[in-house]
């Protein structure tokens, strides 16, 4: 199973994010989800940090 979640503009460490971040962990961590960000804009560096710590890939297109 795969999933993207795709972000617009500017993104940072908000509580929404960092919950959606949990959750796409436990995904990857229980049910073997392949998961991966897409930020098309910019994202701060407390947020890529976040996803670096979960082991989430994310890329900028």
């Amino acid at each position: 199973m795969r999933g993207i979640e795709h972000k617009l503009g500017y993104q940072s460490a908000t509580q929404h994010n960092l919950s959606e971040i949990a959750r796409d962990k436990i995904l990857q961590d229980t049910q073997g989800w392949n998961i991966t960000w897409v930020f098309e804009g910019t994202a701060s560096q407390p947020l890529l940090k976040a996803l670096d710590d979960a082991g989430i890939p994310y890329r900028f297109e």
